[in-house]
């Protein structure tokens, strides 16, 4: 499977990939602890900011100011998980996949997509949405992505980096998954590679998988 980035917004974003297989569903002690550990300190160290003057978030926002999205209206994943820590809200934790991504992009403040391979259809492409193109979202009804940052496969799309689609959403039985990370085209694409190699350790640590080599976005045809 090849993810690319459409000509059209090359020039705005950046973004890695990487294939991870084998992965488990069961979350240990030490993870627990590693989430509430982070959790307090971004909890003491951001209190009583409002987003757009924590550092920590700059890029994601960024990112979506590049391609005409307002980061206030539709926020970037990562910013909505840190904006529950804040109000003292606590995460949703629903599986323990998709536990080490929010670690991750607590940590990292990037938004982060994960998405199940065996409901993929062919190579993916991060583009802008078309007229009328859309995706039914998890837990939140219909997510128009028209005008707006999207994953897409060869069904249509799939993905931002504010909503995950429930066609692709992570089940208890999944085991194989993609994931991607998004960032400005501004983010130093070393340190980016860099992070989403740290990701793949997580999984491999803290789920069990197996990952394959993460990749970036290369600007590429867009799948129809």
């Amino acid at each position: 499977m090849i993810v690319s980035l459409s000509v059209e917004i090359a020039s705005k974003v950046r973004g890695v990939y990487c294939a991870v297989d084998g992965l488990h569903h069961t979350e240990s002690w030490e993870f627990r602890e590693e989430l509430k550990r982070l959790q307090a300190e971004l909890e003491e160290r951001w209190r009583g900011r409002t987003p757009s003057r924590i550092p920590l978030l700059e890029p994601a926002r960024e990112l979506y100011r590049s391609v005409g999205m307002d980061p206030t209206r539709h926020r970037p994943s990562s910013e909505a998980l840190l904006r529950r820590i804040m109000q003292s809200k606590g995460l949703y934790r629903l599986d323990p996949i998709v536990d080490t991504g929010n670690l991750f992009s607590l940590a990292s403040g990037l938004p982060l997509g994960l998405y199940d391979r065996e409901f993929l259809r062919g190579d993916v492409s991060l583009r802008l949405g078309r007229t009328g193109e859309s995706f039914a979202g998890i837990r939140k009804g219909t997510v128009n992505v028209d005008g707006r940052l999207c994953l897409a496969d060869e069904e249509g799309p799939f993905g931002s980096p504010s909503s995950d689609s429930h066609r692709c959403r992570i089940r208890e039985e999944t085991t194989r998954i993609l994931f991607v990370v998004y960032a400005p085209a501004g983010y130093d694409a070393a340190e980016l590679l860099a992070r989403g190699e740290e990701l793949a350790r997580n999984f491999e640590r803290w789920n069990g998988g197996v990952a394959g080599d993460v990749r970036p976005l290369a600007a590429g045809a867009t799948p129809d």
